[in-house]
C-alpha cells in the first residue's frame, strides 16, 4: 500500500500540465491605432487574430462618397458632352449621334436607378444621405434621369456594366503577415495576406481576421503584419473591367497612326475642293492644341467668319473631315460605350478609354524646346541690338555733352530711337517667352502629377500599420530558455504600458525588448538600455518680326468651335496614354501611418542585472515621456542547486531495544518518525530561475534531493530522493529515508545491540528562504532607536 501511494504520487507529480492554445487578439481602429493590449510573449502553440473597429461615422462618409460620385457623374456628364454633341448633331452622322446620345442618357438611368434603388431599400443610407442632402429634391431631378432613359433598359446597356454604389461604400482590410527566420539575418520563410471579413453591430463595423496558427516546427524568430487599407475603387474597377473585356479587346485594335492619317486625308480634301478656309480654320484649331497658336491664321480666319455664310460653311466642311475620321473609332458605339462605364471613376470630367490618367498630355517637352530655342534666339539678337545702341550713344555724344552735330545727325537719332523701341518689343516678348516656358513646364508637372495622383487615388491601397511579434518556440523546459518577451508601450499615450500582462523579469536564459507602438515613423526616436548589478540576485530681324506681333483678343464664337473640337480630339489622348487593360495592377503604400519601432537591447553583463530603458529623440536626447521616465526590468540569474527547508512526513519506524542482563532478555519499543523539520539541498536536472513566481505555467521542475530531518541527530536521519518544484522556493518531494535505527545480535551468548540503517518512505513540502520571505512575510531588522 505505501508503495503504492509513492507511486501515485510520482504520477501526479510527473504529469505535465498541458500548455493550452492561447489567442491573442490585436485590435486597431479605423485610423490604424492599436487600441489592444498585446501579449509579452507568442509562443509557437499560440494563434493571433486581427480586428479593426470601425466607426458609424466613418461608414457613413463612405456611404456619402459613393452617392455624391453618382451623382457628379450624371450630372458632369450632361455639362461635359453637350459641347461635344452640339458639333456631332451638326454633322451627318446617320444614326450614330443618336445612338450615341441615347447611351449617354441609358448611362445616366441606370446610374440614377441604382441610386435610388439604394436609398429606397436601406433606411440607414436614407437616413445618412438625408443628414447632408435634400433628398426630396436629389429623388426628384434622379427621377427625370430615369424617365430619360430607355425603358425597359435597351440590350446596348447589358455590356456596359457599372459599379454597384454599395460596393464602393465598403471597406476592405488585409493583414499582410510573414513568418522571418532567426535573428539577425531576417530571412523570410513564408508570406500571405488574410482579408478581414467586416460585420455590422449596434455600434460600429468590425473587420476579423481568420486565426494565423504559428506552425511549432519551425523555430520562427518574428512574425511580421501589415495592416492595410484596401482601395475599394482598385477591387471594384478591377471587378467591372472584367466584365467590359470584350469592349476592351474592341477599343485596343483600334489602330491610333491610321486615324491620324485619316484625318489628314480629309483635310487634304477639303483643301483640294478649294476650302482653303475651312482648311486654315482647321490648322489653327490643332494649332492651339499643341500651344503653338498661329496668330496671322487666327486674324484672317475671324474676318471670315464673321461673314456668317462663310462662316456657316467653314463650320460643315470641318465637321465632315472629322466625321469621315471619327466615325468608324472613336465614335463607335461600343467604343463610347466602354468609356461611358468607365466615366464614374473620373466623375464625368474625362470621357477617356483610361480613368487611370489625368486626359491631359503630359510630354510638353517638344513645346518647350521650341519656345527655349526662341527665347535663345531673342537674346542673341537682344545682344547684337545692344551692342549697336551703345555704339550709337558713343556716335551721338562723344564726349558726354550735345555738341558736334553732323548734317546726317537726325536721320541717326531717328534710328537709334527705333533701336529702343525694338529693344523694348524684344524685352516684352522675351517676359511673354519666359512666362510661356514656365507655363508649359507648370503644365506639364501638374499633368504628370494628376496622372500619378489618378494612379494612387484608384490603385493604390493604404498601408496603416507596419509590426511585428516575437515568436518564441514553446519549449516545457522550467526556465523556458530562448524565449523572447517584449515590452510593449504606446507611442500615442506617452509610452505607457501597453502589454496584457507586463513582463518585469526574466532570467539570462531569455531575451526582453522593449518596443514603441502605434509610432509615427517620421519621428527620430531610440530606446536607450543601460544595466546595472542587481547584487546578489538581477535669332535678330526675323525676331524683330514675329516678336512684334501682339496676341489676338478673344472671339466667341470661334472659340465655341475650338472648344467643341478639342473636345472631340482629346479622345485621342487616352489612345496615346494606352487603353486599360487586365490585369490591373495595384500600387502598394510602403509608408506606414504608424509602426513598431524596436532597437535591439545590447547583451548584459552576468546576471544578476537591473536593466533599464528610456524612449529618447535621437537627435536631442530628449526623453519623450512627460515625466522623463526611466522603465526597468529584472534579469535573474540560473541556479543549479538550492537549499531547501521544510516539513516532511516520514514512515519510518526505529526501534529502541532495552536489554536485562539478569535474564538475558530484551525488549523493544516501535518509534514512527512521522512528521518532523527537513533540511537539504535540491540538485536540479537543469538550471532554474528561483525568483520566479508564477505556477504550473508548463509542468513541474524535477530535482535531485540530500537532506536529513533535525528531530535528531542530523547524522540519524538521511533524505534521500526528488521533487518537482510547483513555484520558485515551494516544491514537493519524496524518496527514501534512511534513519538509524536498533537491531540486536548475540554475542558469546549474550544479547547486545547494535546501530543499523533502515529505509523507509518519506513525503515532504518544502520552502526555499525565499519563500519563506514572500510567503511568511518574515519581519526586516530595524536599527536600535537607543544607538548613535
Amino acid at each position: 500500500m505505501k508503495y503504492q501511494l509513492i507511486l501515485f504520487t510520482l504520477l501526479l507529480l510527473t504529469a505535465q500540465i498541458v500548455h493550452a492554445q492561447k489567442m491573442y487578439t490585436i485590435t486597431f481602429n479605423e485610423s490604424g491605432q492599436i487600441t489592444s493590449e498585446l501579449p509579452a510573449l507568442v509562443t509557437t502553440k499560440d494563434c493571433i487574430e486581427f480586428v479593426v473597429v470601425g466607426t458609424k461615422e466613418n461608414y457613413r462618409n463612405r456611404v456619402l462618397d459613393a452617392y455624391q460620385r453618382y451623382l457628379e457623374t450624371i450630372k458632369n456628364l450632361d455639362k461635359n458632352t453637350n459641347d461635344l454633341y452640339t458639333v456631332l448633331d451638326n454633322i451627318n452622322m446617320d444614326n450614330v449621334t443618336r445612338t450615341n446620345r441615347r447611351l449617354l442618357w441609358d448611362l445616366q438611368a441606370k446610374m440614377a436607378t441604382a441610386l435610388l434603388d439604394w436609398v429606397a431599400h436601406d433606411p440607414e443610407v436614407a437616413n445618412i444621405v438625408m443628414a447632408k442632402r435634400n433628398l426630396s429634391e436629389d429623388k426628384a431631378k434622379l427621377q427625370t434621369f430615369v424617365d430619360r432613359g430607355t425603358s425597359p433598359p435597351s440590350e446596348d446597356m447589358k455590356d456596359m456594366a457599372i459599379p454597384n454604389p454599395v460596393d464602393l461604400a465598403k471597406a476592405s482590410y488585409v493583414v499582410d503577415y510573414d513568418f522571418r527566420g532567426a535573428f539577425p539575418s531576417g530571412a523570410k520563410v513564408c508570406a500571405a495576406s488574410e482579408p478581414l471579413i467586416g460585420t455590422e453591430d449596434c455600434c460600429s463595423w468590425k473587420f476579423k481576421s481568420k486565426p494565423i496558427t504559428i506552425a511549432a516546427d519551425i523555430p520562427f524568430y518574428r512574425l511580421g503584419y501589415k495592416l492595410r487599407l484596401r482601395n475599394v475603387t482598385y477591387d471594384v474597377l478591377n471587378a467591372q473591367l472584367k466584365q467590359l473585356n470584350a469592349l476592351m479587346v474592341k477599343a485596343r485594335a483600334i489602330d491610333l497612326d491610321k486615324e491620324k492619317k485619316n484625318l489628314k486625308a480629309a483635310m487634304d480634301g477639303v483643301k483640294a475642293a478649294g476650302q482653303a478656309d475651312a482648311a486654315e480654320l482647321f490648322d489653327w484649331m490643332d494649332s492651339k492644341i499643341k500651344g503653338k497658336e498661329d496668330q496671322t491664321s487666327y486674324a484672317h480666319i475671324k474676318t471670315v467668319y464673321d461673314q456668317t455664310a462663310a462662316g456657316d460653311n467653314m463650320f460643315g466642311e470641318i465637321n465632315k473631315a472629322i466625321a469621315n475620321t471619327y466615325k468608324s473609332s472613336v465614335l463607335d458605339p461600343d467604343i463610347l460605350k466602354f468609356m461611358l462605364a468607365l466615366s464614374w471613376a473620373t466623375k464625368g470630367n474625362n470621357l477617356t478609354l483610361n480613368p487611370l490618367t489625368s486626359g491631359l498630355p503630359t510630354d510638353s517637352k517638344g513645346q518647350i524646346d521650341t519656345k527655349t530655342e526662341e527665347l535663345n534666339d531673342s537674346t542673341r539678337s537682344l545682344s547684337a541690338l545692344g551692342q549697336k545702341i551703345d555704339l550709337y550713344k558713343a556716335m551721338l555724344n562723344p564726349a558726354g555733352k550735345d555738341c558736334c552735330k553732323p548734317p546726317y545727325y537726325a536721320d541717326q537719332l531717328k534710328a537709334f530711337n527705333a533701336m529702343l523701341d525694338l529693344q523694348k518689343v524684344i524685352v516684352k516678348a522675351q517676359d511673354k517667352l519666359t512666362k510661356d516656358i514656365q507655363t508649359l513646364k507648370d503644365q506639364q508637372t501638374k499633368s504628370a502629377k494628376t496622372q500619378s495622383d489618378l494612379k494612387k487615388t484608384m490603385l493604390s491601397d493604404s498601408l496603416f500599420y507596419d509590426g511585428y511579434l516575437n515568436i518564441s518556440q514553446y519549449t516545457d523546459k522550467f526556465s523556458h530558455p530562448g524565449y523572447h518577451y517584449m515590452r510593449h508601450h504606446d507611442a500615442l499615450n506617452d509610452y505607457r504600458h501597453f502589454d496584457i500582462t507586463q513582463q518585469l523579469e526574466i532570467n539570462e536564459a531569455q531575451f526582453l525588448e522593449a518596443v514603441a507602438e502605434n509610432q509615427d515613423p517620421s519621428k527620430k526616436i531610440v530606446i536607450k538600455y543601460t544595466f546595472a548589478s542587481a547584487g546578489s540576485d538581477v535669332d535678330f530681324i526675323g525676331t524683330q518680326t514675329s516678336l512684334a506681333l501682339a496676341a489676338a483678343p478673344p472671339h466667341k464664337k470661334l472659340d465655341d468651335i475650338y472648344n467643341a473640337y478639342k473636345r472631340i480630339s482629346d479622345l485621342y489622348i487616352p489612345y496615346g496614354n494606352g487603353v486599360i487593360n487586365l490585369p490591373l495592377l495595384p500600387m502598394i503604400d510602403q509608408t506606414p501611418n504608424y509602426i513598431t519601432k524596436v532597437n535591439v537591447p545590447p547583451d548584459p553583463d552576468k546576471a544578476p542585472q537591473i536593466g533599464s530603458y528610456v524612449f529618447q529623440d535621437s537627435v536631442s536626447a530628449k526623453n519623450l515621456t512627460t515625466q522623463g521616465v526611466a522603465f526597468k526590468f529584472r534579469i535573474n540569474k540560473l541556479y543549479n542547486f538550492r537549499f531547501k527547508a521544510g516539513i516532511a512526513y516520514s514512515h519510518l519506524s526505529r526501534r529502541t531495544y532495552s536489554i536485562n542482563p539478569a535474564t538475558n532478555t530484551a525488549t523493544f519499543t516501535t518509534n514512527y518518525v512521522g512528521m518532523g523539520p527537513d533540511f537539504g539541498v535540491q540538485i536540479f536536472t537543469r538550471r532554474i530561475d528561483i525568483q520566479r513566481k508564477d505556477i504550473f505555467p508548463d509542468g513541474a521542475a524535477p530535482f535531485f534531493y540530500v537532506g536529513y530531518l533535525y528531530n535528531d541527530a542530523p547524522i540519524n536521519n538521511f533524505l534521500l530522493g526528488g521533487g518537482w518544484e510547483i513555484v520558485s522556493g515551494f516544491a514537493i518531494m519524496g524518496g527514501v529515508h534512511l534513519g538509524k535505527s536498533q537491531s540486536l545480535f548475540t554475542g558469546q551468548g549474550v544479547l547486545q545491540t547494535k546501530d543499523t540503517y533502515k529505509g523507509d518512505w518519506f513525503v515532504s513540502l518544502s520552502f526555499g528562504l525565499e519563500a519563506f520571505k514572500n510567503v511568511f512575510n518574515t519581519a526586516k531588522s530595524i536599527a536600535n532607536p537607543s544607538s548613535k
